[in-house]
Formats: C-alpha cells, structure tokens, sequence
C-alpha cells in the first residue's frame, strides 16, 4: 500500500519508544500516527523541512542550496579572504569559523535583482564586513590563534578594469564578482565568484570559484555582458590574539601581527624598482 505524500518536519530531540502487549492479549488496530506530521492529499507536492542544531554556518536546512540563504556569497567571500591572507602573512583562516561568524552577523534578506543572493551586492558584503573590526577570527592549525581584520576594497568600473586587476596577480584570488554563470542543471542565476585568472581559450572570459559546489561547477567562466559588479579585495591584519590557560580561566592575549611575506612585499614593489633591481642583480 501506498501512503499520500507528507510535509514532515522532523525534531532532532525526537524520540521514539515501542510497547508490546502482555502475552495473550490481542492488541487494538490504531490508525497510523506520523509525529510531527502534517499529511497532504494524494497527488499533491509536498516540501520537507529539516533541522538540525550545529554551527551558525548551516545555512542550508531550509533551503534548497546554500545560495538561497546568502551563505554562497559569504563562503566565496571567504575563499578571497583566505587566499589574501596566505598570500600576503602565510596565514590560513578557518573557513567554518569564518563563514559562522560572518554569515551569522550579517543581515541577510531576500535577494534582489542586480545583486547576489541575500540582498548584498559585492561591495555591501565588503563593507558590512568592515564594519565589524572587532569581530575575532580563528585562525587553522591551532585554535588558540585568532586575529580582527580590516578589508580595503576597490569597486572595477569594468570589466576590463577587473582583468587588468587580475592579471595583476594570476592566479591568486583577490577579487570578488557577481557574474550570470551557468548551473550544473544548465540554468543561469547570478553568483558570487571569487576571480583569480583569464580563461585560457578565451582572453574574453575569467575563471573563478563560487563558494558552494552543490550546484555549481567547480569552475565558473564569465565574460562582460554577464558581469554585474566586482571588488578587488586587499585585507589586513589588524590584531593578533592567543588564548592563553591561567588560574582561574582562560584569557586572549595581544601578540604581534606578523609581517608581510617577502613575495607579497616584492609584488608590490613599483615596476621601475623591479626592473631596476634586477639590472643590479
């Protein structure tokens, strides 16, 4: 037998217990009880809505993919975080603590038209981001480490003003974009894309990655006419912390921010330097 299709909202503190009868009793027919459910006409669609408790970063539990929570925007926006901050500190954030933390301070609406998902536009991510210079972020590797940032952005006119930016660094993502590119299931939405370099077939295209793979290709390509708006993305270390274990609790300590690497301090040398010192050499 077949049962009609239900709208079940499950609870993770469900739980579920089974009696038997004492022997020789003949128990009662009772109808079928779903807990929690809500049963629908045969023939009917019925949606299913999930909870789980976990971290602020699972955005997904009532929606259909995390772009329709806002959280695509906010993870892409982390990995441009993330590949900075290797690049100029030899730092690596952690991307859980980050998209957590972030997602769940920011005031993600509904989405509208011209901007990505969750109502924010690049620049609006950048700047509801830099408006929160205290916000303590944890670092990988040890969780003792965190740090406060400050983002410095820079809003491209063009689409050609963001492949010169590109090109300045290949390879590196620094820039984030919201560009029309196309679903796994053939559609196209707008999507927040972290750049890092041209295509290689077509120097009218760049190639960068969404922060949700569920139902994007693990590389997006876009040219002018999809490109809606960018930022190149330059963020700095404000304040390091540690905690540190003493008498009575725990306490986060002020340590020194660490200095540029030597390859993000030559890369942002003048051309002139450049060439001057390698005639040197």
């Amino acid at each position: 037998r077949t049962l009609p299709a239900a709208d079940v909202t499950l609870s993770p503190s469900m739980e579920f217990s089974t009696s038997f009868p004492p022997a020789g009793v003949t128990p009662k027919a009772t109808p079928l009880s779903l807990p929690l459910a809500r049963v629908v006409a045969p023939g009917t669609v019925a949606s299913a809505t999930v909870s789980f408790p976990g971290p602020a970063d699972r955005l997904t539990s009532r929606y259909e993919t995390v772009e329709e929570a806002g959280g695509n925007a906010v993870r892409t926006l982390c990995l441009v975080i993330q590949e900075m901050l290797q690049m100029k500190y030899g730092l690596a954030l952690d991307a859980a603590d980050f998209v957590g933390k972030v997602a769940g301070s920011f005031r993600i609406g509904g989405a509208q038209v011209g901007q990505p998902v969750g109502g924010l536009s690049p620049a609006q991510l950048v700047a509801q981001l830099s408006a929160q210079p205290d916000l303590q972020l944890r670092l990988c590797g040890d969780s003792g480490n965190f740090l406060c940032l400050r983002v410095d952005s820079h809003e491209t006119r063009s689409f050609e003003e963001l492949r010169r930016e590109v090109s300045r660094m290949p390879g590196t993502m620094r820039a984030l974009a919201l560009a029309d590119t196309t679903m796994r299931s053939g559609g196209a939405r707008p999507t927040a894309v972290a750049v890092f370099r041209e295509d290689y077939s077509n120097k009218g295209l760049l190639v960068g990655r969404c922060g949700s793979l569920a139902s994007m290709p693990p590389l997006l390509s876009f040219n002018a006419s999809d490109l809606r708006s960018a930022v190149v993305l330059d963020p700095e270390v404000t304040r390091m912390f540690q905690r540190r274990v003493k008498p009575g609790g725990q306490e986060l300590e002020d340590v020194p921010v660490p200095t540029l690497r030597e390859e993000y301090s030559a890369w942002l040398m003048p051309e002139s330097g450049r060439s001057s010192q390698s005639k040197d050499v």
